[in-house]
C-alpha cells in the first residue's frame, strides 16, 4: 500500500500515482519587455521572486511556479494576479487538486535531478509534466496544505522578529557611537594590523587534512564570532602564512568591504582581510561593534574601481573614537545582549526550517 511515513490519523486510503501533467498544465512566462507598464499593481516574478510590477498579468488564479532556467529548485506560490518572465514557468492546476498542496509537493521534488543542461540548469514543460508523484484525495490534500501553511506563517513571523531585532541593534549602534565625545585615534594606534595571505595552493602539505582556521570573506557572515572556516590550514601551512592569536578582529578590505568578525581561535586569514590584534586598553567586542558602525564609511573610501580596496596603509589611518575601557565594556555588553537574543531567535528559526524539511520528507511520497 502506497502511503507516506507520516500522515493524519483519520486518513487510511492509498495515495494515487500521477504524472505532474495529469494534475496541471505547465505554461511559459513571457519577456517582461512585453508588459504595458513597469509600475503597476501586479507583481512581475522571476526565479528569485518579485523583480517589478505591472498593470498587466498573465494569470489570475492560484498557481505554483517553477524555474525554467537558472534557479530551478525554488517553487513559488501565487494566489493573486501576476506576470512571470520567460525563465519562470507557471501552472494551470486541475480543479481536483489543491493548489497549495501542489506547492508543498513541488518543494519535496529533487528538481536538479531532472536538469537537462550541462551548463545553466534548465527544465522543459515536457520534463516537468512527465515527473511522477503520489497524491491523496482532496480532503487530505487540504489538511496537509493548511497544516504546512500554518508552519510557514510561523517561520515568516520568526524572520520578522529577527529583522526587527537587527533594525533595533543597528539603531542602537548608531546612537552609541555617534554620541561618543572622545579624541580620535588612528587604527594603527589601537593595535597591530596584519594583512592576511594565502599559502601556496600548489603545496598540498599546507592544506591536506588541515584543521587550523583560515578565514576568507565568505566565512564572515552575520555571526559575530568565528571558530572555524570552510578551508583549513595544516600547522605547516600556518607557518607559511600569518599567524593570528584568538580575539583578533578580522575586517574585509577588498571587494566586500567592511564585513567583520572576531576570530575566537588561533588561526590565519587571506589577503582580502586586515586583522587587528588590539592593545590591552581596547575591548575586542567594542571594536567589533565600532567597525559595524564604520562599515558605510569604509565602503565610501574604498573607491569605485572594478575591485574596491582599502590598502593596509590607508586602513591604518582611519580615525576612530576610543573611549575608556569601562565605557567600551558598557557599550559592548549592551550590544552583545541584543546579539545573544538574535542568535537565540536564529536558532529557533533554524529549528522551524529543519522541522518543515523533516515534514516534507515524511508527509509526501
Amino acid at each position: 500500500m502506497v502511503v507516506p511515513k507520516l500522515r493524519f490519523k483519520e486518513f487510511k486510503d492509498e495515495w494515487k500515482k500521477y504524472r505532474i501533467g495529469d494534475t496541471l498544465k505547465v505554461k511559459s512566462g513571457r519577456d517582461q519587455k512585453l508588459v504595458e507598464c513597469m509600475n503597476g499593481k501586479y507583481p512581475i516574478l522571476g526565479t528569485g521572486g518579485q523583480i517589478g510590477s505591472t498593470n498587466s498579468f498573465l494569470y489570475n488564479k492560484p498557481s505554483v511556479l517553477i524555474g525554467r532556467k537558472g534557479t530551478i529548485d525554488k517553487p513559488q506560490y501565487m494566489d493573486t494576479p501576476f506576470w512571470t518572465v520567460d525563465t519562470l514557468f507557471y501552472t494551470d492546476i486541475n480543479d481536483k487538486f489543491n493548489e497549495k498542496y501542489i506547492f508543498y509537493a513541488f518543494q519535496n521534488i529533487n528538481w536538479k535531478k531532472y536538469d537537462e543542461s550541462t551548463g545553466v540548469p534548465s527544465l522543459s514543460c515536457k520534463t516537468i509534466e512527465n515527473i511522477i508523484y503520489y497524491i491523496p484525495d482532496k480532503f487530505e490534500q487540504e489538511k496537509i496544505a493548511n497544516f504546512l501553511s500554518l508552519l510557514d506563517k510561523k517561520i515568516e513571523l520568526q524572520k520578522q522578529k529577527i529583522e526587527a531585532l537587527k533594525i533595533y541593534k543597528t539603531g542602537l549602534i548608531t546612537k552609541s557611537f555617534n554620541s561618543l565625545n572622545y579624541n580620535e585615534k588612528q587604527i594603527k594606534d589601537i593595535g597591530i594590523v596584519i594583512t592576511g595571505t594565502t599559502p601556496s595552493k600548489d603545496n598540498s602539505n599546507y592544506w591536506h587534512n588541515g584543521n587550523i582556521t583560515w578565514v576568507t570573506p565568505s566565512d564572515i557572515t552575520e555571526s559575530k564570532n568565528i571558530y572555524s572556516s570552510q578551508v583549513c590550514l595544516t600547522q605547516l601551512g600556518l607557518s607559511a602564512g600569518r599567524e593570528l592569536p584568538k580575539n583578533s578582529l578580522l575586517i574585509t578590505c577588498i571587494a566586500s568591504i567592511g564585513k567583520n568578525a572576531i576570530l575566537k581561535v588561533e588561526g590565519s586569514c587571506n589577503q582580502q582581510i586586515n586583522a587587528i590584534i588590539p592593545n590591552d586598553d581596547c575591548d575586542i567586542d567594542f571594536l567589533y561593534y565600532l567597525f559595524e558602525h564604520k562599515k558605510s564609511y569604509m565602503q565610501s573610501i574604498a573607491g569605485t574601481s572594478a575591485t574596491s580596496i582599502i590598502n593596509k596603509s590607508n586602513f591604518e589611518k582611519i580615525l576612530v573614537k576610543i573611549p575608556t575601557i569601562d565605557v567600551q565594556k558598557k557599550i559592548s555588553k549592551t550590544l552583545s545582549l541584543i546579539d545573544s537574543k538574535i542568535d537565540l531567535q536564529n536558532c529557533l528559526l533554524r529549528n522551524l526550517i529543519s522541522f518543515k524539511k523533516y515534514l516534507l520528507q515524511q508527509m509526501f511520497i
